[in-house]
């Protein structure tokens, strides 16, 4: 089931499996291996090799300790800054430690992760990009309080195309506050993005879920939805939060390589997936879809009418049976003055 388009946010909540919660500040207990992640918490200055200057990153635990988000921002003297979103987890039904990054050039990647228990490194291998290109990343924890790390950019053909290196050392106390001379400059925003406009603020969400393959009886629930800009306004990201208390995030962006809109979708049950969209102007309304390795083919979209936000989801079989319904209305929380 998880690969569900992303405002199915947790359908296993509705199905009436119990939820793991647990305290944000620490990698959820039911899942020892994310543990390992710990390495990562906390702010780091970071510093690069043959760079000047310095920079810090923060990462923490979110989603009921089942994922940690790393982020932070590179200043640049002559050009846009550069933001860095990632998320990591272990994929309880892979068994594999994984990552996704996000940068707001546009450009994304996910990474498969191993960790080395004796010499504390966790080495990671990202998917090609559309040249071909992926990078091999090592995380080297074993000074304390120190994360010495490497990019190696490799081409098609296996053939080294670049480097980079550097080392974050994690500080004792917060995260600092930005200054006038450090102040994070955003790049332009694409009319495409600027479509993502719609979503932001809160939103109260009512819903429901016909009978269904998965559903054999009607259940209904509530949620409270809160959009954002994030990435240097080059995504559009939803938090949720049910009335039951789970949780979900959902990432959405341009990506300008492959030319489409992408969104990611992570959940307090540990699932994720990813879908691609389309923005009908017309019809003022969203379309997701992904195809999971079963065939299942997933549906999702959002239709904005005026202060309201009404959406579908189908997930079918290959034989076109409706395993999965949701439709839900969602109303714009209009802040009192």
């Amino acid at each position: 089931m998880r690969r569900l388009l992303a405002v199915c946010w947790s359908l296993a909540t509705l199905l009436g499996i119990s939820s793991v919660q647990a305290e944000d500040a620490e990698p959820a207990k039911d899942v020892p291996e994310l543990q390992v992640l710990q390495h990562y918490a906390g702010t780091w200055d970071v510093v690069m090799d043959n760079a000047a200057g310095k920079n810090e990153s923060t990462a923490k635990w979110i989603l009921g300790g089942r994922f940690l988000e790393q982020s932070g921002v590179m200043h640049s003297s002559d050009g846009p800054d550069i933001w860095v979103t990632t998320l990591f987890t272990f994929d309880t039904e892979a068994k594999k430690y994984r990552s996704w990054t996000f940068v707001s050039n546009g450009s994304t990647n996910q990474a498969e992760m191993t960790w080395g228990a004796n010499a504390k490194t966790m080495t990671s291998v990202t998917q090609p990009d559309a040249n071909g290109v992926r990078a091999k990343v090592t995380a080297d924890f074993s000074t304390a309080g120190k994360e010495r790390w490497k990019f190696l950019y490799t081409d098609r053909d296996s053939q080294q195309v670049g480097e980079m290196a550097g080392v974050n050392t994690l500080r004792k106390d917060g995260p600092s506050k930005p200054t006038t001379n450090t102040a994070a400059r955003e790049p332009e925003r694409s009319a495409e993005l600027r479509q993502f406009d719609r979503f932001l603020g809160t939103w109260k969400a009512e819903y429901r879920v016909p009978k269904a393959e998965w559903t054999p009886e009607e259940k209904s629930g509530s949620a409270t939805m809160v959009f954002t800009r994030e990435l240097g306004g080059q995504m559009v990201r939803e938090r949720t939060k049910h009335s039951d208390g789970t949780e979900g995030t959902f990432l959405m962006l341009f990506d300008v390589n492959q030319k489409k809109y992408r969104a990611w979708w992570f959940s307090s049950m540990g699932q994720f997936n990813d879908s691609t969209g389309q923005w009908d102007d017309a019809a003022k309304a969203f379309t997701w879809k992904l195809t999971d390795p079963n065939g299942l083919a997933s549906m999702a979209q959002h239709r904005f009418v005026n202060d309201k936000l009404d959406w579908t989801v189908l997930v079918e079989n290959p034989q076109k049976v409706a395993m999965f319904r949701m439709e839900g209305t969602s109303k714009r929380v209009v802040e009192k003055r």
